[in-house]
Formats: C-alpha cells, sequence, structure tokens
C-alpha cells in the first residue's frame, strides 16, 4: 500500500498546505492566527520561500488532519533531494556546462535526472562542441 508520504514526495509542503487550505476553506490569515505566527510568515512558507519550523508543522497538522511528522518529513526530504542536487554539481559528477546556456533557470535545483530531455535539448542547441561531448558521455548517445 502507497503511503500518503509516497504520494506528496517532492512536492513543497507550501503547495500542499495551500491547496488544503483552499479545499477547506480556511484563509491564510485564519491559520496563522490559529497556530500563533505572522501572517507575512506563514505566506512565505505557503509560497516556499521559507522552511516550516516543527512546532508550526505539528500545528498546521492536527489543524489539516495530517499523520503526525508529514510535513517534517517532506521538509527534509526535500531538502535533502536539493543538498545531492547541488554536491552532485559542484563536485563534477555531471558535466560542466556553462550558466549561459541555462539563462533562465537555477543550475543548483536543475534535476540531472528528470530533466533530461531538457538538457539534452538546450545544449544541442546552445552548448559549444566541449558541452556537447560532455553530455554524451553522461547520457550516453
Amino acid at each position: 500500500m502507497i503511503s500518503v508520504f509516497d504520494i506528496y514526495k517532492g512536492i513543497p509542503i507550501g503547495t500542499i498546505i495551500k491547496r488544503d487550505l483552499k479545499k477547506r476553506g480556511i484563509s491564510q490569515i485564519a491559520l496563522s492566527r490559529s497556530i500563533g505566527i505572522s501572517y507575512k510568515t506563514l505566506n512565505r512558507i505557503i509560497n516556499n520561500h521559507r522552511t516550516i519550523e516543527n512546532t508550526y508543522a505539528i500545528k498546521i497538522e492536527k489543524i489539516l488532519n495530517y499523520e503526525p511528522s508529514f510535513l517534517i518529513n517532506l521538509q527534509n526530504y526535500i531538502i535533502q533531494r536539493d543538498k545531492n542536487q547541488k554536491s552532485i554539481f559542484l563536485y563534477g559528477t555531471t558535466p560542466i556546462i556553462r550558466k549561459c546556456v541555462f539563462w533562465d533557470i537555477d543550475m543548483n535545483k536543475l534535476d540531472w535526472r528528470k530533466n533530461k530531455n531538457f538538457i539534452i535539448n538546450r545544449v544541442s542547441q546552445y552548448g559549444n562542441t566541449s558541452e556537447k561531448s560532455a553530455i554524451n558521455e553522461f547520457y550516453g548517445l
């Protein structure tokens, strides 16, 4: 049986909270008051600009009827995934591509496995010869 965590794994917690608030007809202001947090801080969490603290996560889980530790586990998964992606990029296990090839996205958040087709297409369009051969070595022909 698939757990709730497996279903939502990788989705930012703010996105999940925002959707469930809308489904239940609860405003962000009402939620912020009920958990004792400023509206501005809650809004930053919901818009995925800030991580959530354990005490607030527990209160939100109770209000929205989530499993205990659901939000914290989800947040920890995302943080670890982002660290892994960043370390893959920083320590040279991925091809070295100029930032100008990916001018419109944050290369630190680029998932080299999930975005394989996008990366290959972008490098084939805008990359130089060494970048194209590095991509061929990395992904194979």
